[in-house]
């Protein structure tokens, strides 16, 4: 069951751009924040493990997962200088989450796991709060992705060049394609700096997951 959550909060990252982007961050943090409350107070009255991991990894995982990708990307656009230390503060509070595991044994042995459920449900409900509270950064004015527009002589020529049956295929694929990169930042994939923050990050994941 963590496995199946946790990858629900991984591969939900995917989808937090285009999410914020068409959303704004504050709206999708505070319906994140809800979604994981309501699906984690929720998943306490199902029967049966199956329906546990099945609300937990469709509904609680992405939520929290799109929530982390957001608030780190604030994070770069709020602060333009002293980012490196902004980012090494805003981690500490993950130190605070091992004095978490004593209270929720607390919480099942007082409470059973219903009651845990519940109570964990409504501490994810403080990130709808969070979320409703965020300000949204100041514009940037840059436009990533910026292209020239085509004359009309130029659109002409290329078009003319096509048949009608070959210039709908090739401009409907375009559209995909076009749609597909800009929604997922595909050009990332290109990227050696990229590639080389992939590596880091899983090394860091592969270490920690050796000494726990």
């Amino acid at each position: 069951m963590v496995a199946f959550v946790d990858a629900g909060v991984e591969v939900s990252g995917i989808i937090a751009t285009p999410l914020m982007e068409r959303f704004g961050a504050r709206t999708v943090v505070t319906v994140s924040g809800l979604v994981a409350g309501i699906s984690m107070a929720t998943a306490s009255l199902l029967p049966n493990l199956y329906g546990i991991t099945f609300i937990l990894t469709i509904f609680t995982g992405p939520a929290f997962g799109i929530s982390t990708v957001i608030t780190k990307h604030l994070i770069g656009s709020y602060f333009s200088k002293s980012i490196t230390t902004a980012y090494g503060l805003s981690t500490l509070g993950s130190s605070f989450t091992f004095f978490a595991v004593p209270l929720i044994q607390l919480f099942l042995d007082i409470y059973g796991w219903r009651g845990t459920w519940l109570l964990l449900g409504g501490l994810f409900l403080n990130l709808a709060v969070v979320g409703a509270l965020m300000k949204p950064p100041a514009a940037s004015g840059r436009r990533d992705g910026y292209e020239a527009a085509l004359t009309d002589e130029e659109q002409y020529t290329r078009e003319d060049k096509l048949t009608p049956s070959n210039r709908f295929l090739s401009s409907f694929f375009i559209r995909i394609f076009s749609f597909t990169r800009d929604t997922f930042q595909l050009g990332l994939f290109s990227s050696i700096l990229f590639w080389l923050v992939v590596l880091i990050y899983s090394l860091e994941f592969i270490m920690l997951s050796i000494h726990g």
